[in-house]
């Protein structure tokens, strides 16, 4: 099983397809209080939507309509604007031959150590998390809860996450898949009616709330469960 991990604040971040290269993208200063809350496509009325923000009302860095993502509430709206958009799981088999025929542009939203310690060959990783930045007042207590639970570095949400992945699936005819560890589902899962959360399915809903992608995907059990089907991972 691959494991979340802390690294320094860089982004392996090139274009999709294959020989797409590693860029390191330096991140600038963020405020503490930094939002993104993307424009509403023409025609549309604003309203409640979900924002990155670092604010110290929301501990994750993510509001779901002002509740946290992990919370029942937060998870419920998530499901039912990823079913509502149609995002749809694949199976490794699916997505590897999305990965042949250069369709879709394959994001791992995992941080840069997981993604260079295992990933799937012709993937980009753009990290929905990343290591806590600043010394704020809000990110010091984030430090310190992370700390409690013995994890020496703890993360935050990556405020460029849109921005980055419309840089690497510049081409827009192409779809988008995105992968993290176990990949989660929005349907009944055993004991869960409505499915298990996931960085992949988390990462796909700030997508689809951007308004700035059409096509989202998710690969199903994630990076784990593309190696227990016992196809090939990457090191860097």
């Amino acid at each position: 099983m691959l494991a979340q991990t802390g690294v320094l604040p860089s982004v392996n971040v090139g274009s999709c397809g294959p020989g797409s290269g590693r860029v390191m993208l330096a991140h600038t200063a963020m405020a503490s209080a930094f939002s993104l809350r993307p424009s509403p496509p023409r025609g549309r009325r604003p309203g409640p939507r979900s924002s990155l923000t670092t604010s110290a009302s929301m501990r994750s860095g993510l509001s779901i309509q002002g509740h946290q993502p992990t919370s029942p509430a937060g998870w419920a709206i998530i499901v039912d604007s990823l079913r509502r958009a149609d995002v749809q799981l694949l199976s490794p088999q699916e997505v590897q031959h999305a990965l042949q025929a250069g369709t879709q542009c394959v994001v791992d939203v995992r941080l840069p150590a997981e993604f260079e310690a295992g990933h799937v060959s012709g993937t980009v990783n753009v990290p929905f998390f990343r290591p806590i930045s600043g010394w704020d007042a809000v990110r010091v207590l984030r430090r310190l809860a992370f700390a409690l639970f013995g994890i020496r570095t703890g993360t935050e949400l990556n405020p460029l996450f849109v921005e980055e992945v419309s840089r690497v699936a510049a081409d827009s005819s192409k779809g988008i898949i995105l992968m993290c560890n176990i990949g989660g589902v929005i349907e009944h899962s055993g004991s869960f009616k409505v499915g298990t959360q996931s960085r992949s399915l988390t990462a796909a809903h700030v997508l689809v709330e951007s308004g700035k992608f059409g096509s989202i995907k998710v690969l199903k059990g994630g990076v784990n469960g593309w190696a227990a089907s016992e196809r090939p991972i990457e090191e860097m």
